[in-house]
């Protein structure tokens, strides 16, 4: 995705509606080419575009549907929206000139989300920025002819004698727990919800970027430096770095993974590491005897997915089911 933007909002349970949405999508920021839609346990369906096609699928989805997953794309951009128990994760990629050419509405937007209350967390940054600091393979860090002289590295968890990048020294790494995410990069909105995270009064004592204001619902937007483009100079991975450490960003995500699982009983787990077929991350899928997924605990059979992650989409390279 050369020169692309991401914008990323979750949304609060049973907050977000066509409504909200249509005034976004009028912007016609995406030329899409292709539908590719979800519900609940169902197999997926992918139509050709169409706005009639967008609007009546979307509609339906939230107005009908419980869990589901839409996402609306061309040759390099998208708009994902996927639906799960207690939120929305609205997810959208487009070109850097458009964004430029639609900051001030993309922004008042965002603002409006907030200032009804409908969000917990939003975020913008340039694509390179999360995605070249979220990457812990060495390898494909120079593969890719990334600079790499400057990282940290640590011993791989599960694999003796190999070294991976220690991310958590990266001042743009993210995290994503309960669904709330946790990071830092240019531009960011949080919602009066997210403070019981990280308390307003830290987010307002931040000092050091281009623009921390209180929006008039109490929720804070905060723009670490002037330009998206320019977050790989030195100066701005300071700021990047400082806030994260005011606001402990850190510290609540890592102790919000670090408590006792509230699911017990998953139906999906993803595991990471390398696998026997060469993935580097296993997803087991528990079903029951119409292959339908189901509680672990319930299972007749699990469906065992080999996944590689190619450029931040994730690639099937085997798939087995067996009983249990």
């Amino acid at each position: 995705m050369e020169n692309g933007v991401i914008l990323k909002i979750v949304f609060k349970k049973n907050c977000l509606s066509y409504d909200i949405l249509k005034w976004f999508i009028a912007l016609d920021l995406i030329d899409f080419k292709n539908i590719r839609y979800k519900k609940g346990n169902k197999p997926a369906k992918e139509i050709v575009y169409s706005k009639e096609k967008f609007d009546m699928i979307l509609i339906d989805l939230l107005k009908n549907e419980d869990r589901f997953i839409f996402e609306a794309y061309d040759n390099q951009y998208d708009f994902c929206l996927p639906k799960k128990d207690n939120s929305f994760l609205l997810s959208i990629s487009f070109n850097g000139e458009i964004f430029i050419k639609n900051k001030t509405k993309l922004f008042k937007f965002i603002d409006d989300i907030f200032n009804n209350d409908f969000g917990y967390v939003a975020f913008i940054c340039h694509n390179d920025d999360i995605t070249w600091q979220n990457i812990n393979d060495l390898d494909y860090i120079k593969a890719k002819n990334q600079p790499y002289e400057h990282l940290k590295l640590i011993p791989h968890p599960y694999f003796s004698g190999q070294m991976i990048v220690d991310i958590e020294q990266n001042p743009g790494h993210s995290h994503m727990v309960n669904d709330l995410w946790f990071g830092s990069c240019w531009a960011m909105w949080f919602g009066n919800d997210y403070y019981q995270y990280i308390p307003e009064n830290l987010i307002a004592s931040f000092k050091d970027g281009y623009e921390n204001i209180q929006l008039d619902s109490g929720a804070r937007r905060v723009l670490l430096y002037e330009d998206i483009f320019s977050f790989d100079k030195p100066e701005n991975r300071i700021i990047q770095k400082k806030f994260r450490d005011i606001t402990g960003m850190d510290v609540v995500a890592h102790d919000l993974m670090n408590r006792p699982p509230e699911n017990i009983d998953p139906t999906i787990e993803i595991l990471n590491g390398h696998f026997e077929n060469g993935g580097t991350k296993m997803m087991k899928r528990y079903l029951n005897n119409e292959n339908e997924i189901i509680e672990k605990s319930k299972a007749v059979k699990v469906e065992i997915r080999e996944i590689e992650v190619i450029e931040n989409r994730w690639k099937t390279i085997s798939i087995n089911v067996v009983d249990i």
